[in-house]
């Protein structure tokens, strides 16, 4: 039976959000685990309304925060000392710095260290709106742009080109001296700033600035991350009217019956427009045609692919003329590991799609142009990039797609993947969510049966702690994670395969 929440329990300002259906129930009941309101209202702030119930109620109980902790890290132990708060440290163990006591004194620092960035990239880049948050929001509705290439005044080539050529003479005329005279390291400094005041030659339009808003978000190293380029649905543009271009022969009203030139009607004037079912059977017959061309013409078939995946991956769903009916999808990640959007793969994939973003042509109609002008190379490589924004490999147990599964089981062993680069088992990640059994088995295959032992009798929270350390360096993996093994009679790629960017080549 399910247990009744007792209003009182909750912050007036939480019991109105689940009236207007902006939390449910399991979310106020993970706000309530603490009736101290001002605790809900911060961390309401700090996560938002729309965050699963396990990691409210995480957040909601949290006693301690190791100095470890991104926020910790963010803040700095001097600075949340002055501001009156303490720190726990334990004189008979390395405590990594120690735990940071007060925890709603740290999230206030956090959140107002974070707002005073996100002010300061506001006013200094001229956003329209900036926004802290703890965590990169999601679900938020909101289109994206990207900077793109600029054209530089011929003042400013020539002295971008004048700055980098001092900076390799002095590069080659100090390189063998150890220390350098302070005239040529302040050199140094003045040609780096200048180059960095000139920027990497791209750029948002004004107009994009004036309507966008940026993000500050806090990493998991502790560093402030800054996302730009967010649009709001109510500041996108309105879209330009349609022009007529090619329809005139379609009718908008459907005729049933062709003209009997025998019954004294007139003929249509020349120019008129064909009937709906003759247009249908028309262009029916050509896109079959089409069809049978393309699949005879390779080159121009993969370059179709990539521009349907190109529209997909960097437009908005309104602005993707393509008659390939090749959707991408790219599932939400986020939901179900929150913090992923920070990780190394992640950062990698961002990287990727912003340097493409800005790449391909503002405008969706000139896409199939710009795709046709790729390099062979290039082209491959969009594609790599936009197919695999479309994989989705997540077991999740009310979608069973044990297909799907194994595919991806097919496609780390084809691309050999090493989960052991992008994953380590740490008391958040891993350790501190399973059972001690899991724990130990864990530590006996990584290190010794012997280590799995020493720990067995510590309780779970310090057994997990010592085993994160004893995992430390192995690259030890859970079964989900391990290299696939290989289905028998499947036959195995060539140990030195050429890819198809290096055939191309």
């Amino acid at each position: 039976m399910r247990q009744r929440l007792r209003l009182g329990a909750v912050n007036p300002a939480l019991m109105a959000l689940y009236r207007a259906g902006e939390l449910n129930l399991d979310q106020m009941m993970a706000f309530a685990v603490s009736e101290d309101h001002a605790r809900q209202a911060q961390v309401l702030e700090q996560l938002g309304a729309h965050r699963p119930p396990y990691l409210i109620r995480r957040t909601m109980t949290q006693a301690k925060v190791s100095a470890t902790d991104r926020r910790a890290v963010f803040i700095g132990a001097e600075a949340y000392g002055e501001a009156g708060g303490t720190i726990l440290r334990d004189l008979f163990t390395e405590d990594g710095g120690g735990w940071f006591e007060d925890v709603g004194l740290l999230d206030r620092m956090v959140s107002e260290k974070l707002a005073a960035i996100a002010e300061e990239v506001r006013a200094k880049e001229g956003w329209k709106w900036a926004e802290p948050h703890i965590d990169y929001p999601r679900a938020l509705g909101l289109a994206r742009v990207y900077p793109h290439p600029v054209a530089r005044s011929v003042a400013d080539k020539a002295q971008i080109d004048a700055l980098s050529e001092e900076y390799d003479a002095l590069v080659s005329e100090w390189d063998a001296v150890e220390e350098l005279p302070p005239q040529v390291e302040a050199r140094f400094k003045e040609i780096d700033a200048a180059l960095e005041a000139f920027g990497d030659g791209t750029a948002c339009d004004a107009d994009e600035i004036a309507r966008g808003g940026v993000f500050v978000v806090l990493g998991q190293d502790g560093v402030a991350r800054i996302e730009r380029g967010f649009i709001r649905p109510e500041d996108l543009p309105p879209p330009e009217p349609e022009s007529g271009t090619g329809d005139t022969d379609v009718r908008t009203e459907v005729e049933t019956d062709d003209p009997d030139p025998e019954s004294g009607a007139p003929e249509e004037a020349s120019g008129a427009p064909l009937p709906e079912r003759l247009v249908l059977d028309l262009t029916a017959h050509r896109t079959l045609a089409l069809r049978d061309a393309l699949a005879g013409n390779a080159t121009v078939a993969l370059s179709a692919v990539v521009h349907a995946l190109a529209l997909s991956a960097h437009y908005p769903a309104y602005e993707r003329p393509s008659c390939l009916e090749i959707k991408g999808v790219s599932a939400y990640l986020d939901g179900y590991a929150p913090g992923i959007d920070d990780t190394r793969a992640a950062r990698s994939v961002a990287k990727r799609h912003a340097a493409w973003a800005s790449r391909v042509p503002k405008d969706a109609d000139d896409l199939w142009a710009f795709v046709l002008g790729l390099t062979v190379t290039d082209l491959l490589d969009l594609l790599a990039h936009c197919a695999s924004l479309t994989v989705n490999a997540v077991r999740a147990p009310f979608d069973r797609r044990p297909g799907a599964w194994a595919h991806a089981d097919r496609l780390a062993e084809a691309v050999d993947l090493d989960m052991s680069g992008y994953w380590t088992a740490t008391v958040a990640s891993y350790l501190g969510r399973v059972t001690k059994t899991r724990i130990a088995e864990a530590v006996r295959e990584a290190v010794s049966d012997e280590a799995a032992e020493r720990i067995g009798g510590l309780k779970k929270p310090d057994m997990a702690s010592e085993a994160e350390a004893l995992l430390a360096g192995t690259g030890w993996l859970p079964s989900l994670l391990r290299r696939p093994v290989p289905v028998p009679g499947e036959p195995e790629l060539p140990a030195e395969a050429p890819t198809l960017t290096e055939q191309a080549a």
